[in-house]
């Protein structure tokens, strides 16, 4: 699969400048985006981009459907990121976007969830598993 960029909305390039900000007037403090707000900015970009119909927030196992894709699950990474992170170890569907910069994401990955999903690590002492970016391209890669 191709990597498809995709342009941000205005606000995440605001919330970025802003940790900027606070890391200029604060050395030593890191200002991250993570958690639910990286979950939710990933989230409202794919279903904008693919035309997903989000599910309630915090809906376990997958976060949208859609007529082609059927129950779909998304994440996303930041800049720096070079791990995704899965709560759940197993999803139909899956679609993973990495911010590239201030104004865009890729879309890294758009297919079904098992190929990566078979890769994961974990689960860690949170039971949370994990993949690395490198390996999710090569997937992407072997599925096209």
């Amino acid at each position: 699969m191709k990597e498809l960029e995709i342009s941000l909305p205005k606000q995440v390039e605001t919330i970025l400048n802003a940790i900027d900000e606070l890391e200029n007037e604060f050395p030593g403090r890191r200002f991250t985006m993570d958690g639910h707000m990286m979950g939710s900015i990933g989230e409202v970009i794919a279903a904008k981009t693919f035309g997903l119909q989000l599910l309630p927030a915090s809906s376990k196992g997958h976060d949208a459907i859609c007529a082609t894709r059927g129950q779909v699950q998304i994440k996303i990474t930041g800049i720096r990121g070079k791990r995704v992170i899965f709560n759940q170890p197993e999803c139909d569907y899956l679609i993973v976007l990495k911010i590239t910069s201030r104004t865009t994401a890729t879309l890294l990955y758009d297919g079904p969830g098992k190929p990566v999903c078979d890769q994961l690590c974990g689960p860690t002492s949170k039971g949370q598993y994990s993949i690395a970016i490198n390996t999710i391209r090569k997937i992407s890669a072997m599925q096209s």
